[in-house]
C-alpha cells in the first residue's frame, strides 16, 4: 500500500485513501481512529522492507498523517500491538509527529502523565483511554517501569484506575478503546466478553473495540454499546478467500451524545458501512461508505450488496443500527474526473524484470542440484533445497529457491535440520525474506552470503552460532534480531551490507569478532544496557542503543559482574 501512493516526486500521497468518506467524517463533532504503526522516519518503511522485526513490522511515512488529518481525523490512539515495531525511538516519533500535525493523541506516553485524554464535544466532556492486551512481545525490551510509563497494558485495575482519574477531570462520556481478540475471527472471544462486561459494571459508557482485522458482533450490555470490533478501515491485507472479504468489510461507528432534561448525557450507536476496495478510478486502494447519498460505480454495485449483508451477519445488527444515510456529497466522484487527475500524481507499479530473470535462473540451478543428489542415500532432495541425513539429525547443504519468502522446515524425513552448512545458499536467489528451521542451532559460514535480494532473516531460540561472513555481501539487509541463545557471532558476519539499519543482540551473546559489522557503516546495535553487547560495540566504535526505557526513567539498575571476552580480528573501528 505504501509503494502504491508513492508519488512520481518519490514522496508519497494517501489523500485518495479517504476521499470518498471525508464529508462523512468532517461532518461529525469528533473522530477517533486507531493509528496501527508508527511514524518514524528513521526507520524503514513497510513499503521498502518485507519484514523488519518480524513478518508484521509496521511503519508509515509522515505523509500518511497528513492525510489522515485532511480527511477529518482529529483523534488518534496508539496502543495496539505494533506500538514498538520501530522501539522507543518509534513511539515518540509516533507522538511527536501526530501532535505537531494538531492530533489529540493517546494510548501511549512519553513520560507518566494522565493515561487517557479528555476533549469538549458540543459543552459535553468526553474522555478517551485506549488499551492494548499485548505489544508483539516487544514490550520485553523495555523495564517494568518503562511499561508502566510508556504503554498503556489493558487489565481491570489499569482500566479502573484510568477511569477513576477521568472521572476525578469531570468526564461526563468515558469511552474505552481496547485492542484486544483474536485476529481475523468474525467470533468474540471469551475473554472479550468478560473484560467488556467488567468495563461496563466499573462504569465506561462506551466500547469501541480493534486488533482483529475483521467485524465481529455489536450488543448493548446493560444499557452500553459494546462493539467489540469494527474492523479496518484502510488496511489491505493479502489474505485469501472469505478471510479477504471480511478484512474489507468495515464499519464506522457512529455515537451520539444527547444531554437529557435531568443534564445526564446518553449514548447510542449507529454504524455506517464501507468497503475497502483496489483500483478504482485509478486509486489503488481506498474506502468507500454505502450510502443512498452516493453514487457507486456500477460494476461495484454487487460488492456493496453483498458488504452489506455480511456486516449484518457479522454484527448480529439488523437495520435499525446501520445508517445508510451518510452526508457524503456530490464532492466525492469515486472514480470521476477529480479522482483520476489526483491518482495521475502516482507513480505506476513496475514489474521487477530483474527479479524474474532470477527467478527463471534459479530454476536452472534447481534442475542440475536435484540431478546431482539425485538417488544418493544420505540425501534428501526437495523442490528447492538438498539435505544431508545423518543418525539423529540432517543439515541444509544447498539452498535454490525461487521464491521471495522462504520458510524452511524444522525437519525432513522424520529428521531435525540443526544446522545450515557452509555456503548453503546459492548467491542468485531472490530471496527477500528466510525463516530458519526451529531446530537450527548453526548458520554456517558464508551460509547466506551474497544474496542481492535479502532483506530480512528470522532465526529462532535454538541458534547458537552464527558463522563467519554468514550474512556478508547482502546489499539490502535492513534488520536482524539475533535470537536468544546465540552464543557466538562470527567474523565479517554482517560486512559491507549497506542498508543494515539494526540488529538486535540478546545478552545471551558472549562472543563477537570485531569485524563483525566491517563495512556496515549505517548499523546500530541494539541490546540491553550494561550487557556484554555494549561493552563490544563502545570498544569498537559501533553504534550502540539500549533497548529498555530512556535514561531519564533508568532507575535502580544494580551493578553486576560480567566475565566475556572479545575474539580481536582487526583493530578497533576508526584507529
Amino acid at each position: 500500500m505504501t509503494e502504491a501512493f508513492r508519488t512520481k516526486a518519490g514522496r508519497f500521497d494517501f489523500s485518495l485513501c479517504f476521499e470518498a468518506v471525508r464529508p462523512v467524517l468532517q461532518a461529525a463533532d469528533l473522530v477517533i481512529g486507531n493509528l496501527e504503526t508508527p511514524v518514524d522516519e528513521c526507520a524503514p518503511y513497510r513499503g521498502e522492507i518485507l519484514t523488519h522485526e518480524g513478518p508484521f513490522f509496521c511503519n508509515a511515512p509522515v505523509e500518511y498523517l497528513a492525510a489522515l488529518r485532511n480527511a477529518g481525523f482529529d483523534c488518534l490512539t496508539t496502543a495496539n500491538n505494533h506500538t514498538l515495531d520501530a522501539g522507543v525511538h518509534g513511539l515518540f516519533e509516533t507522538i511527536d509527529n501526530a501532535r505537531s500535525l494538531g492530533f489529540i493523541q493517546t494510548g501511549t506516553f512519553r513520560e507518566g502523565n494522565e493515561r487517557f485524554a479528555v476533549v469538549e464535544v458540543a459543552g459535553i466532556t468526553v474522555g478517551i483511554a485506549a488499551f492494548s492486551t499485548g505489544f508483539n512481545r516487544m514490550d520485553r525490551n523495555l523495564r517494568q517501569e518503562a511499561r508502566e510509563t510508556l504503554l498503556n497494558m489493558l487489565s481491570v485495575d489499569r482500566a479502573r484506575s484510568v477511569l477513576e482519574r477521568m472521572r476525578e477531570k469531570g468526564v461526563e462520556v468515558a469511552l474505552c478503546i481496547p485492542h484486544w481478540g483474536t485476529e481475523y475471527s468474525t467470533k468474540v472471544a471469551a475473554k472479550q466478553q468478560e473484560l467488556a462486561r467488567k468495563l461496563v459494571d466499573m462504569g465506561y459508557d462506551a466500547i469501541i473495540g480493534a486488533h482483529p482485522h475483521v467485524l465481529q458482533p455489536f450488543e448493548v450490555v446493560r444499557g452500553v454499546p459494546v462493539a467489540y470490533s469494527i474492523g479496518n478501515f484502510i488496511s489491505h491485507l493479502n489474505l485469501k478467500g472469505e478471510a479477504r472479504k471480511d478484512a474489507s468489510y468495515t464499519v464506522l461507528a457512529e455515537l451520539e451524545l444527547e444531554r437529557g432534561a435531568n443534564g445526564k448525557v446518553a449514548v447510542s450507536t449507529r454504524f455506517i458501512p464501507c468497503f475497502i476496495t483496489r483500483d478504482v478510478g485509478g486509486a489503488p486502494f481506498a474506502v468507500i461508505a454505502k450510502s443512498s447519498n452516493i453514487e457507486i460505480p456500477s460494476s461495484m454495485s454487487s460488492d456493496f450488496d453483498a458488504m452489506l449483508k455480511r456486516v449484518q451477519q457479522i454484527m448480529g445488527a439488523g437495520g435499525d443500527v446501520l445508517d445508510l444515510s451518510a452526508p457524503v456529497t456530490d464532492g466525492c466522484d469515486v472514480g470521476g474526473q477529480a479522482w483520476r487527475r489526483q491518482a495521475e500524481n502516482l507513480n505506476e507499479p513496475t514489474v521487477d524484470e530483474e527479479l524474474l530473470l532470477a527467478t527463471k535462473a534459479m530454476r536452472k540451478v534447481a534442475r542440475k542440484a536435484k540431478a546431482r543428489y539425485k538417488g544418493k542415500a544420505d540425501y534428501v532432495v526437495t523442490r528447492s533445497a538438498v539435505y544431508r541425513k545423518f543418525s539423529d539429525h540432517a543439515e541444509l547443504v544447498s539452498l535454490f529457491s525461487s521464491s521471495s519468502v522462504i520458510s524452511l522446515p524444522s525437519s525432513v524425513r522424520g529428521l531435525d535440520v540443526t544446522r545450515v552448512c557452509d555456503n548453503a545458499a546459492d548467491d542468485g536467489m531472490p530471496a527477500r525474506v528466510i525463516y530458519l528451521g526451529k531446530h537450527v542451532r548453526e548458520i554456517g559460514n558464508n551460509a547466506f552470503r551474497g544474496l542481492l535480494k535479502l532483506e530480512s532473516v528470522r532465526m529462532f531460540t535454538e541458534v547458537e552460532r552464527i558463522g563467519d561472513r554468514a550474512f556478508a555481501d547482502c546489499p539490502k539487509l535492513t534488520g536482524v534480531i539475533v535470537s536468544q541463545g546465540v552464543k557466538s557471532i562470527g567474523s565479517e558476519c554482517f560486512a559491507r551490507d549497506g542498508a543494515l539499519l539494526s540488529v538486535k543482540i540478546p545478552p545471551s551473546v558472549r562472543e563477537i569478532a570485531a569485524d563483525a559489522f566491517k563495512g556496515s557503516d549505517t548499523v546500530t546495535v541494539y541490546g540491553e544496557k550494561g550487557s556484554f553487547v555494549e561493552r563490544f560495540a563502545k570498544s569498537y566504535r559501533v553504534p550502540f542503543f539500549a533497548m529498555l526505557l530512556p535514561r531519564k526513567l533508568d532507575i535502580g539498575l544494580r551493578a553486576r559482574k560480567f566475565f566475556y571476552r572479545v575474539r580481536a580480528v582487526l583493530p578497533a573501528r576508526g584507529k
